[in-house]
């Protein structure tokens, strides 16, 4: 399975040593060799009791079928394995469901998946005595098998690989992308000025604030079109299209799974598959669904966000059956969930949902409308100028006070992104920057992975270091040794006005950047590149003799860079994904039954009253599940005879309960002995059967 899409010359495990000057580096892929659990970011041990297969472990895998080329997919259930007080066992225990893998572009939700199993069995051991997590890690392994096949380039290509015949010619495949510079990726190709006859047209002019991107022109301001942009490849058929038919192309070679399922299902989109659920991937999923009735919310990692972007309130489809957004009823879940998210993520922004935000045809949203659960979707990282950090949560407070309150950075703290644009403008290689602005306690962790890393990689380090200017090699070896930081920006040596310590020359060229960014998305990508990648995450545009277009150049984002975080944040991202999945799980509903009234009318006629009480946060049943009727209701049932029934039906049902207390009533009046004991069944799929019986005496 493949773990990374692009690598990034900055670890967190790098060291440097003051004779030696050397680094240690693993890209997020890891060392050649590595097992499938450091694949993951999992350690040695987390999958051990799984081939075990002891009967203690709260972890146990569950096969639900196999993808379209027979590779298994797995559900892993992560639950305390001991029967509760109520008879529960982890599948009669209110459930939460994590889907990942959708997107085969998303890999890194696999990742977060899996690491969610270790984390919630090691930490969150005693949250698992009520509740239980099914976690599918990877609906699409068809994409991962097809990018570990040797020369695969990297692409942008996130569906399950299925033949196709996009352009009608009765041939299937012959026409998919190609890296035709050779350097493992399939990008971009721009073309100024394309020829007649070529089949392209012009549509886009360069971005004067950023040559390297491209827009619309605005016509009203006299721009006339001059570049065509296409996916990296020729046209293999001759028939004046390009990548259309196969891996990465334009359009075919492949089914979106996270279109292909039932609600909304967009007929005749691309990628949609040719009927809701014609892909065996998805089609097990929901069959497996519909077996587990204590399933009451779920989560999906995939590219896109309806937590913080909400979805529409009370909107239906035209013909007015299904919702395209969520109940009315509903809102308040959505937003308590929101509020925790943000709390524990500080996400201030996330992506929305592609093909102009429908998620007609998602999981999330099949997950909602039709099987009746309260449903959420995050890619679990986003781009670092979405997350809120102290400094902006207090905008107001005075920079020095909080230098003087911080016990994590120096006294002459740094402008730390400044700091690393100023240093990467010298030639410093990006994982001595890290160092260089990491925090006392970072950079000791660092030093202390010294002895991780292998001689060949000491010498590598050692190269590049000793190439470096004499200043910032004085620089680090006070760091250190643990002495203050003598030179933030004595890199900057062409920035002469550029104070000392406070950086505020370059806050006002951040501040430039920012507001550019604030233009288009693209630009934001390409200034996370430069600013946090080394510009790693953008191939620069370079000339190419294309065999059909002629003059044209290669280039654009390297795949990947929207949905994979660097190596450094993803211990971050997994403890925050961990906390939310917790604090999520401890918002479900919790139902207590007691018998509150047993009172004597008159000889051997008695009434008896029975509440169900709903402590939990969320209701016991979401305002799209009591429409889909797919989950049953809570049913109470006397047990006693219907002739003995004076008042009040044998059978009732409880819809719904309310959180924070909320409570629905049932009572009866009944003919019975005195002393004698009434059974009452109550009945539930989400909260388990219990029965009470309750003994007719006056004040029982």
């Amino acid at each position: 399975m493949r773990r990374s899409f692009f690598a990034v010359g900055i670890a967190a495990g790098a060291l440097l040593a003051v004779s030696g000057l050397a680094f240690g580096l693993h890209g997020p892929s890891g060392p050649s060799g590595a097992s499938d659990e450091e694949r993951l970011g999992l350690p040695p041990s987390a999958l051990v009791p799984l081939a075990s297969g002891s009967t203690s472990s709260p972890i146990e895998v569950l096969q639900i079928g196999e993808s379209s080329r027979g590779t298994p997919i797995s559900v892993w259930r992560v639950g305390h394995p001991e029967v509760d007080a109520l008879g529960r066992g982890p599948d009669e225990r209110p459930a939460l469901l994590i889907v990942a893998g959708l997107d085969g572009r998303h890999d890194f939700g696999t990742r977060l998946a899996l690491t969610l199993v270790d984390r919630l069995a090691s930490e969150h051991l005693e949250l698992l005595r009520a509740y239980t997590v099914y976690i599918v890690p990877d609906l699409n392994p068809e994409n991962d098998a097809l990018f570990d096949m040797a020369g695969i380039p990297r692409a942008a290509f996130g569906r399950s690989p299925h033949s196709a015949d996009a352009d009608a010619d009765g041939r299937f495949d012959e026409d998919p992308a190609e890296d035709l510079n050779g350097d493992g990726m399939i990008t971009m190709m721009r073309i100024k000025h394309p020829a007649p006859g070529s089949g392209l047209r012009a549509t886009l002019v360069l971005d004067p604030d950023e040559p390297r991107l491209l827009r619309e022109p605005k016509e009203h301001e006299g721009e006339i079109a001059e570049y065509a942009l296409l996916i990296e490849g020729i046209d293999n058929d001759n028939d004046s299209k390009y990548n259309e038919d196969g891996f990465a192309g334009s359009g075919g070679g492949g089914v979106d799974l996270d279109r292909n399922f039932p609600s909304l299902w967009p007929e005749h989109a691309d990628g949609a598959g040719r009927y809701p659920l014609s892909e065996p991937e998805t089609r097990k999923l929901v069959e497996w669904m519909l077996t587990r009735d204590n399933i009451v919310c779920a989560l999906a990692f995939v590219p896109a966000d309806n937590i913080l972007n909400m979805p529409p309130v009370g909107k239906t489809a035209p013909d007015g059956r299904e919702p395209t957004g969520i109940e009315e009823d509903d809102k308040p879940v959505y937003t308590k969930v929101q509020e925790v998210f943000k709390e524990i993520t500080r996400q201030t922004g996330a992506p929305k949902r592609g093909f102009e935000g429908s998620w007609g045809g998602s999981f999330t949203h099949f997950a909602y409308a039709q099987f009746g659960v309260w449903s959420f979707a995050t890619p679990g990282w986003v781009r670092p100028d979405l997350v809120k950090t102290e400094q902006t949560e207090d905008e107001g407070e005075d920079e020095a006070q909080k230098d003087e309150e911080s016990p994590e950075r120096e006294p002459d703290s740094l402008d730390l992104e400044a700091e690393r644009r100023a240093l990467l403008e010298q030639g410093v290689p990006g994982f001595l920057v890290e160092f260089i602005v990491a925090t006392p306690d970072e950079r000791a962790a660092i030093m202390a992975a010294f002895n991780e890393i292998s001689e060949q990689e000491r010498a590598a380090r050692m190269q590049a270091v000793t190439q470096l200017p004499e200043e910032i090699q004085l620089r680090v070896r006070a760091l250190i040794s643990g002495q203050p930081d003598p030179g933030p920006f004595a890199s900057a040596a062409n920035n002469d006005d550029a104070p000392a310590r406070t950086g505020q020359h370059r806050k006002k060229e951040t501040h430039s950047k920012s507001k550019k960014g604030k233009e288009n998305d693209e630009a934001k990508w390409l200034t996370y590149s430069d600013e946090h990648l080394d510009g790693a995450g953008f191939v620069e545009w370079t000339p190419f003799q294309h065999p059909q277009l002629g003059e044209v150049e290669i280039g654009g984002f390297v795949p990947g860079i929207r949905h994979e975080p660097p190596e450094r944040e993803w211990a971050r991202v997994a403890d925050e994904q961990t906390a939310f999945v917790a604090e999520l799980l401890g918002l479900f509903p919790k139902l207590t039954v007691e018998a509150t009234d047993v009172e004597r009318l008159a000889d051997g006629l008695w009434r008896v009253r029975v509440r169900g009480t709903n402590t939990g946060t969320l209701p016991t049943r979401a305002a799209i599940g009591v429409k889909a009727r797919r989950i049953p209701p809570i049913v109470v049932r006397l047990g006693a005879e219907v002739d003995d029934i004076v008042v009040g039906q044998r059978v009732q049902r409880w819809d719904t309960i309310a959180g924070h207390g909320g409570y629905e009533e049932t009572e009866w009046t009944i003919k019975a002995p005195d002393g004698s004991t009434v059974p009452i069944e109550i009945r539930s799929s989400v909260f388990g059967d219990r029965v009470l019986h309750v003994t007719l005496t006056e004040g029982a």
